[in-house]
Parts: structure tokens; sequence; C-alpha cells
């Protein structure tokens, strides 16, 4: 059994998000994603959650510092 990326358990979809398995880098650019209330998120009537899935560090394709500015830019604009 594959694991199931954590954002797809939150929003309960299989493939909301694309998870990779092999070695090299999967998530190119930073995805948010909004969140309403679901059976595994009973508690979130009346709050606004959003993640975000961002390429991780040691990427294979893009440095760590300029996965910390994507992040930096995301949150400045958000």
């Amino acid at each position: 059994m594959r694991p199931l990326k954590f954002i797809n358990y939150l929003k309960g979809e299989k493939d909301y998000v694309k998870v990779g398995y092999e070695l090299t880098s999967c998530t190119a650019h930073l995805t948010s994603v909004k969140l309403e209330p679901s059976k595994h998120l009973k508690n979130l009537k009346g709050h606004r959650v959003v993640v975000v899935d961002t390429p991780g560090f040691d990427d294979t394709d893009v440095g760590d510092v300029e996965i910390l500015r994507r992040i930096a830019k995301w949150l400045e604009d958000s």
C-alpha cells in the first residue's frame, strides 16, 4: 500500500495533489489548498484553514534558497 499524502487525507480525496514515490522531486510549485469541514476535519466550522504544498528541501531541481524565496513570496502575497 502506498502512503497517502497528508493534504489528500485532509481533503478526503485520493488524488487531489500529486504524490511522488521516486527519488526525484515531484512538487515543482507551491499549491495552496483551502480546507472545508469533512469527515476528517469536523471542527473547522467557522474557521478558514489553508495548507500549502511546497517543494521540499534538497529538491532535485531547485536549491534550498530558491525554495525559501518562493515560500516567503507566497506568504508575502497571501
